[in-house]
C-alpha cells in the first residue's frame, strides 16, 4: 500500500503534477528571457516528468461498437453534506436527464429535500449519515442485487447494484481522505478492496466515487491494476473537479468514474456548480 509504505504527506504531493508541468513551463520561460541555458534544460526535465502523465489523457476517444446497445448516462456528485442549496443538483438532473444519479455526502435532509426526484426516479439505495460518508443512487430504471457493503476497515458504506436493461454493475464508494498516515492507510484498504470487487464483477463494472485521489497517486494506478479497470478520462481530457471554488488551472481530478474493459465511454464532461465543493461527472456510458 503506497501511504504504508511511505509517508502519506509524500504521497499528498503527487496530487499537483498538473500545477508542476504549468509551474515548470513558466520557469522554462523566464530562463529562457534571460538567456540561461541550464535553468531551461533543468525546467524542462521537470515538464516532461510531470507532463508524461497527462498524454494519456488527451488524443480521441474511443470508438463505439457496431450494433451496440443504447447509452446510459450517469450523474455523480459530492453534494456536501452541509450545501444547503438542494435545488442546484435537482435543476441539474432535470436539465440533463441522467438514467441514475450517483451521490456522496448524503444526510437524512438531504434526502429529504430530494423527495422532487422520486416521480422519475423511482428506484433508491441510501445509507444517509451526516460525517460526510453518506451515499446515495437514484435510478429510472429498476436495480438488481442491490446491496450497501462496507469494503476495507474505514467503516464507511459502499453501494453495489445492477441496471436493469443497462448491463452494467455499478460500484459507488467514498473513501476517507488522506489526511493522516492511518486516514490514508484505511483509504488503500479501501480503495483496494473495492477494486478487488471490481474485478469479480467482471468486465461491464463501472467504479465511481471521490476516491480521494488523483490520477498520478500510487494508489490509483493500483486500483486499475487491482480492478482490470481504466479511467474514463482519456481521452476527453483532464477534467478536475476539486476544489469548485478554484481557478480551473487550481483544481485537481478526485471525482473518478472507472470502467471494465467492456464499457465504452461515449461522452464525459465535468457538469456545472451546484454549491458544492466538488463538481458532479456526466458521463455516458454503453
Amino acid at each position: 500500500m503506497a501511504c504504508a509504505d511511505g509517508h502519506w504527506g509524500l504521497e499528498l504531493s503527487t496530487h499537483f503534477a498538473f500545477q508542476y508541468a504549468l509551474m515548470a513551463l513558466v520557469a522554462m520561460a523566464g530562463f529562457a528571457c534571460l538567456a540561461r541555458p541550464r535553468g531551461v534544460g533543468l525546467a524542462a526535465v521537470v515538464l516532461a516528468l510531470h507532463s508524461s502523465p497527462l498524454l494519456g489523457l488527451t488524443g480521441a476517444p474511443e470508438a463505439p461498437a457496431v450494433g451496440a446497445s443504447r447509452k446510459t448516462r450517469l450523474l455523480m456528485a459530492n453534494v456536501r453534506t452541509s450545501n444547503a442549496n438542494r435545488r442546484g443538483l435537482i435543476d441539474l438532473v432535470v436539465a440533463e436527464q441522467p438514467d441514475a444519479v450517483l451521490l456522496l455526502e448524503v444526510s437524512e435532509a438531504w434526502l429529504a429535500d430530494l423527495a422532487p426526484l422520486d416521480a422519475e426516479y423511482p428506484h433508491r439505495l441510501a445509507e444517509p449519515r451526516g460525517d460526510n460518508f453518506g451515499i446515495a443512487l437514484y435510478s429510472r430504471r429498476p436495480l438488481t442485487d442491490g446491496q450497501i457493503v462496507q469494503l476495507g476497515d474505514a467503516g464507511v458504506p459502499t453501494i453495489e447494484c445492477g441496471l436493469e436493461g443497462a448491463g452494467l454493475r455499478l460500484l459507488l464508494t467514498h473513501p476517507v481522505p488522506p489526511m493522516g498516515r492511518r486516514a490514508a492507510a484505511e483509504r488503500d484498504r479501501q480503495l483496494e478492496a473495492v477494486a478487488r470487487r471490481a474485478r469479480e464483477l467482471g468486465p461491464r463494472v463501472v467504479l465511481a466515487g471521490d476516491l480521494n485521489a488523483t490520477p498520478w497517486s500510487p494508489i490509483f494506478s493500483r486500483v486499475l491494476r487491482l480492478g482490470d479497470l481504466r479511467d474514463s478520462r482519456e481521452g476527453f481530457g483532464l477534467q478536475p473537479t476539486w476544489s469548485a471554488g478554484l481557478p480551473l488551472l487550481a483544481r485537481i481530478p478526485i471525482d473518478h468514474v472507472l470502467v471494465g474493459a467492456e464499457v465504452t465511454v461515449m461522452g464525459r464532461e465535468v457538469g456545472r456548480a451546484i454549491g458544492s465543493d466538488h463538481l458532479p461527472v456526466l458521463i455516458d456510458l454503453r
